[in-house]
């Protein structure tokens, strides 16, 4: 399993200025919960992105860190590496700690998860609770599904190669005449080169289309002696790649 760390140091400013603003004399009421996003980004699958999160408690005012815990349909890809003391975590003023939290996708595509980190201070002779949501966010990439089929690739790559000598040869040439036999010998081989390009994208879905419209529509568009072994190798191109 790849691992790949990152430090969301922005998250971390907001966090020091969510907990200023929060533990500085604004009444409890009005301010119990602190809401910051932490961005993940791509991840391949089956890999562990991590990002170490600094919480700061304010200049004047201890800070008890009381658990964590996830919320949200994506929580099982997501986890706290970071061990809480049964004690919790204590911060003195201004001082911090790191909470590290990983991202490991399971499967393709967007995922979404909160970690709701409670908090604990002294207010007078009272303790006050409080709340920091982490909403952590990160894409799940399947690397298999993007690599491209240099296979697959490479058949087309030989039948363009015949397409061109037999060009020059002159035994397949555009149907029509002048211009528009040139332009419709151009497009025969445009359509080759578009699959060309869509396979080694790795879109193969889309190749498989494009090949079966050149299948189609070659008899309209080109002629010569070299006709029929274009038609036969643009079939077994399309029975090897479209299965």
């Amino acid at each position: 399993m790849s691992v790949s760390k990152k430090t969301i140091s922005s998250v971390a400013y907001s966090l020091f200025l969510a907990a200023a603003i929060l533990f500085s004399g604004v009444p409890a009421a009005q301010a119990q919960t602190v809401v910051i996003d932490g961005p993940f980004g791509d991840v391949p699958l089956g890999s562990m992105a991590t990002s170490a999160i600094q919480v700061n408690a304010p200049a004047t005012t201890a800070m008890t860190l009381t658990g964590m815990s996830f919320a949200g349909g994506s929580s099982s890809q997501f986890s706290v590496n970071t061990t809480l003391p049964s004690s919790g975590i204590e911060l003195a003023p201004g001082s911090s700690t790191l909470i590290e939290v990983a991202f490991i996708p399971v499967e393709a595509g967007p995922a979404s998860a909160t970690l709701v980190i409670t908090t604990r201070h002294v207010s007078g002779w009272s303790y006050v609770t409080g709340e920091i949501h982490l909403n952590l966010t990160g894409n799940g990439v399947d690397e298999q599904a993007k690599q491209p089929d240099t296979a697959d690739a490479g058949q087309v790559q030989s039948v363009l190669d015949f397409f061109d000598t037999a060009v020059a040869a002159g035994t397949l040439e555009g149907k029509g005449k002048g211009r528009k036999a040139k332009k419709r010998l151009r497009a025969a081989r445009k359509m080759l080169k578009s699959v060309d390009k869509k396979l080694k994208r790795g879109k193969h879905r889309k190749a498989c289309k494009q090949l079966r419209a050149i299948s189609k529509n070659v008899r309209p568009l080109v002629k010569g002696e070299a006709k029929g072994e274009l038609k036969s190798r643009l079939r077994t191109l399309k029975k090897d790649i479209c299965k």
